[in-house]
């Protein structure tokens, strides 16, 4: 008679306490759980009608950001009875799973609309956790990534591939619009550092800015836009992070609204921007436009020394900013540092180069709507160079022309062209 009860207790166990339990550690612990992951993308979550069952609940989550022009809404079904896990899509032995269909609308949805994916989490019985993805209908699994909590077995880790359809972001400048997007990671822990690659490539993205407001009674121009093929963002995590992005061909669609030409192409595009030890939301917040264009040139100043403080030990380096179409390219590389110890905003150095074919200059210039004419472009363009704001390598054709922005100990060069920075930020 022991074995029937010892069975009869475990079931029990398995089937009413552990689910009991997990469900009063949610309906305690979610919400706060739901805000400090909410924190740290800067964002704040709510959650509504939440109902905690035996084994069942649900709950609605409303996210807002000032990234997003709309809240963010999920309906969570929540799992921690006693199941297997055996799902097809969730092959593993679990005790707690969250799934929700991904939104049709809001700051972030499904592109096209009419998609039907379901996001789910599992809690596996060994502490490690499952994020994947399937289409609702068709059953179909879209990927899994896999997060390894450190055990005897393994040390922190994530893994995986996920691909999704494709997303629209409404972001306060504007509309992303993304197709057929694949998002890889191969992230560990050693030392306490974070190492390892993240990387997201699309088939297309559109970005569509926000339009221009126009005065009562105009008639109403279609926002600027940009068609990118094949762009791809790579995070490496080593000693320092390197962040590299590109694309196989930018095309604008409109930017009348912004001065340029309707058929502006910007061909292909490469960049490499490397940091380290660096403060982004100290920095970003220096950046601010608010900042700037203030009356009082204090106020610049203090976002300088924000900056610099920011920084600290850190460093800033632009390997490579690459755009190039048929035989014309443009390129840009520099770096910004401080130096020890940072007090202020004379501590900063940056130093900027700039290199592109005259061919290619000269092509923006008249594509764009700010010179009438080729010969005004080629007239404006020998101005330039005349004054020193650009000039030709003595090494190079005149074909190769270069520009550079140094600061260094308060003072600011701009090619051949030296300032006191005090003074330009009176």
């Amino acid at each position: 008679m022991a074995l029937p009860l010892w069975v009869g207790l475990f079931a029990f166990f398995l089937g009413v306490i552990l689910p009991w339990q997990t469900g009063a550690y949610l309906h305690q612990h979610l919400p706060s759980t739901l805000n400090r992951l909410a924190d740290s993308i800067h964002a704040q979550a709510e959650l509504h009608d939440v109902d905690i069952g035996l084994w069942r609940s649900s709950a609605v989550l409303r996210l807002r950001a000032d990234w997003m022009r709309e809240p963010l809404e999920l309906r969570l079904h929540m799992r921690h009875g006693p199941w297997l896990g055996l799902h097809k899509n969730q092959p593993a032995l679990g005790w707690f799973a969250l799934h929700a269909t991904l939104p049709s609308q809001g700051g972030i949805s499904l592109f096209p609309a009419h998609q039907d994916v379901n996001a789910w989490l599992l809690a596996d019985m060994w502490g490690d956790f499952q994020l994947g993805a399937n289409r609702a209908n068709a059953n179909e699994s879209l990927g899994r990534i896999l997060l390894h909590a450190p055990t005897r077995r393994h040390g922190a880790h994530c893994l995986g591939e996920l691909r999704l359809p494709g997303f629209k972001w409404l972001t306060p400048a504007g509309d992303l619009i993304v197709a057929d997007v694949a998002l890889r990671a191969d992230l560990h822990r050693n030392q306490g550092r974070r190492q390892g690659e993240l990387s997201m490539d699309a088939v297309s993205a559109a970005w569509v800015i926000a339009p221009v407001v126009r005065s009562a009674g105009s008639p109403a121009a279609l926002p600027p836009s940009l068609l990118l093929d094949l762009p791809r963002i790579d995070l490496d995590f080593d000693q320092q992070t390197r962040l590299q992005a590109a694309w196989a061909n930018g095309r604008g669609v409109n930017l009348a609204p912004l001065g340029l030409g309707n058929s502006m192409e910007l061909g292909r595009m490469h960049a490499s921007l490397g940091w380290r030890d660096i403060d982004w939301d100290a920095v970003l917040l220096s950046l601010a436009p608010g900042a700037w264009t203030q009356p009082d040139p204090r106020s610049r100043v203090r976002a300088l020394n924000a900056l610099t403080f920011a920084l600290a030990q850190g460093e800033l380096r632009l390997d490579t900013l690459e755009l190039s179409r048929a035989q014309a390219r443009v390129l840009l590389s520099g770096h910004l540092h401080t130096h020890p110890p940072a007090l202020d905003w004379q501590d900063l150095e940056l130093a900027l180069q700039a290199e592109a074919d005259r061919r290619w200059l000269l092509e923006w210039m008249q594509e764009s709507t700010l010179w009438s004419s080729s010969q005004q472009a080629e007239q404006t363009l020998n101005e330039l160079i005349q004054q020193g704001w650009l000039f030709t390598p003595a090494a190079q054709s005149e074909d190769q022309l270069r520009a550079s922005l140094n600061l260094w100990r308060g003072h600011l060069s701009l090619s051949d062209r030296r300032f006191s920075l005090q003074g330009v930020l009176q």
